[in-house]
């Protein structure tokens, strides 16, 4: 929903947030890219976004410099600073700033995961793993076939209702750009391992949720030997997550035969629904 004050309305999972915004350009790129995702539902958050700073650099049109350092202040107001080269690559931030901040704020929070992810047969599949290890490839690899939806090739968000765990679609950049909000329930999550055969190793709860923190966008950190109090609610989805969703070491050949081996797990992973 796009208001006359500037404000539009999306969502992402179960998260639906206002972004107000005195940048109008702002605004109408969000309208084109991320229509699919805009909510006629009252938001759970709204974030005010004040972007007076930006300026045209001399070096070329399209670049710009927005000032001051990155720093919270007591007003709850993020100021920070970058350069781009141009307005595009600079919305793609705002948004997924925008973004992490209401999926971090609604409780019990949504979690956004640096991974790809499918829906098949009305079940979702979400596949992560280190920079390389196939997120993208996945998609392009059943992509064309009619029975597979693409959720996104980057980044995926996850939900829980109750004891069922959904997987989604998000508005931000990737290979494959999702164009409407999309779900389903999640059936599992596969670590993906290119390899010369298709298979794959079951994880156990603590390796998943070890390895689910460097997937969680933003990673968890520990400093001192403790995390932030903002973090301990996402540490907790994660936890949730590994225990009731099964999770998968897959080695996989980069080829559309890889979902054989997916197809033919035991039935642990089809008796959830």
């Amino acid at each position: 929903m796009v208001g006359m004050n500037n404000t539009i309305v999306l969502q992402v999972a179960e998260t639906r947030f206002a972004i107000t915004c005195n940048h109008l350009p702002f605004i109408k790129w969000m309208m084109e890219q991320c229509g699919g995702f805009i909510s006629r539902g009252k938001p759970h958050l709204r974030l005010d976004l004040c972007l007076d700073s930006i300026q045209k650099g001399r070096s070329t049109r399209r670049s710009l410099t927005v000032t001051a350092v990155r720093e919270l202040y007591q007003d709850g107001a993020l100021r920070f600073n970058m350069e781009s080269s141009s307005y595009a690559d600079f919305f793609w931030l705002m948004l997924q700033i925008c973004l992490r901040c209401a999926i971090g704020a609604k409780q019990p929070p949504d979690v956004l995961i640096h991974s790809s992810g499918v829906v098949h047969g009305g079940m979702a599949y979400v596949f992560t793993g280190k920079s390389g290890s196939g997120k993208s490839t996945i998609c392009k690899l059943l992509a064309p076939e009619s029975s597979f939806t693409i959720l996104h090739d980057e980044v995926i968000a996850i939900s829980q209702t109750d004891s069922n765990f959904h997987a989604w679609s998000t508005p931000v950049r990737g290979e494959m750009p999702a164009r409407y909000h999309r779900g389903a329930p999640l059936k599992a999550i596969f670590f993906l391992k290119q390899d010369q055969d298709n298979y794959p190793v079951r994880l156990g709860r603590r390796k998943t949720a070890e390895l689910l923190c460097y997937s969680l966008i933003p990673p968890l950190v520990v400093t001192h030997g403790r995390l932030t109090p903002e973090q301990a609610p996402s540490l907790k989805q994660l936890l949730a997550l590994a225990e009731l969703v099964p999770c998968y070491e897959l080695h996989f050949r980069p080829e559309p035969s890889f979902w054989e081996c997916i197809m033919k797990l035991s039935e642990d992973i089809y008796a959830t629904a």
